[in-house]
């Protein structure tokens, strides 16, 4: 028997549980801001709520009772409110940046309750160490990492880098070198339109070729041509349209340069605070 994952609904599609399902929730419109020179430019790419009023309730079988939905969506809420997205009270330096190198999962900031007039003691925690929410058999081994010991590790290692250009100059050259190595991977469906179009050619000129020998006749001539032509608008405009969002997004390669310079500028203008707690005294 497979392993039995917990299920998370949000919104309108809880309601399945207590028996009634909604259509017609949503209206796809233009978006407010356009990227300009994609491939979805002109289409209704946006999806936006419609009223209640306007949705179409479709009764289902119910799952659980009205009861007991009610306590769910209670306790929906405190986990909403004490949930450490919202946490207002603790700075975190790499929240949202760290991943357990153990089970893969990301780790989040949290604190331990304050006792006896101290204040409570902030560390990092592997999502993975609650094997029911995240669906595995097994919670995550790794333990607790103190938070101020690590961000003060990782600001020590940034720093350092700042300090000595010759290191942050290397390092960044391999992010290039990488970005690179990316870039060339996705270049490969321009080449294979490319070699299409090739493809297509040289079909056509075999065709001419047929009709010179007088192996098939003017009709057929003209109709197998305007089929090929036919593919090869859809690849040439496959082409362009491929050409024209690769010069419209900046490439890793542009983003790691452009950061490189701007990193290089600023370390010559202001010297890295010694803590994280002081990082904010620093225009970079």
């Amino acid at each position: 028997m497979g392993r039995v994952r917990p299920v998370k609904m949000r919104g309108s599609d809880a309601y399945v549980y207590v028996g009634t399902a909604y259509s017609n929730r949503y209206e796809y419109v233009m978006p407010k801001k356009p990227r300009l020179r994609t491939r979805r430019s002109g289409e209704r790419s946006c999806r936006r709520p419609r009223p209640p009023e306007q949705w179409i309730a479709i009764p289902v079988p119910v799952l659980i009772d009205q009861q007991t939905w009610d306590r769910a969506k209670a306790q929906l809420a405190r986990n909403a409110a004490m949930s450490f997205r919202h946490n207002k009270k603790n700075d975190y330096l790499l929240r949202c940046l760290l991943k357990c190198g153990t089970c893969g999962l990301g780790i989040h900031g949290a604190c331990s309750a304050a006792t006896n007039g101290r204040s409570g003691h902030r560390y990092y925690k592997c999502a993975g160490t609650d094997a029911l929410t995240t669906g595995r058999d097994a919670r995550c081994p790794r333990a607790r990492i103190d938070a101020g010991a690590l961000e003060q590790a990782v600001w020590d290692h940034i720093t350092g880098l700042l300090g000595d250009p010759s290191q942050l100059s290397a390092q960044f050259e391999r992010f290039v070198a990488e970005a690179d190595a990316a870039q060339t991977r996705e270049e490969t469906p321009s080449q294979q339109l490319r070699a299409r179009l090739d493809r297509l050619d040289r079909a056509d000129r075999r065709l001419l070729e047929a009709y010179q020998a007088e192996v098939i006749s003017l009709a057929e001539l003209a109709e197998r041509r305007q089929g090929l032509a036919e593919q090869r608008r859809l690849a040439s405009s496959s082409l362009s349209s491929t050409a024209a969002y690769a010069s419209s997004r900046f490439t890793p390669k542009t983003c790691w340069t452009a950061w490189l310079r701007s990193a290089n500028a600023s370390a010559h203008g202001c010297k890295a605070p010694a803590s994280p707690t002081a990082r904010r005294s620093c225009s970079w």
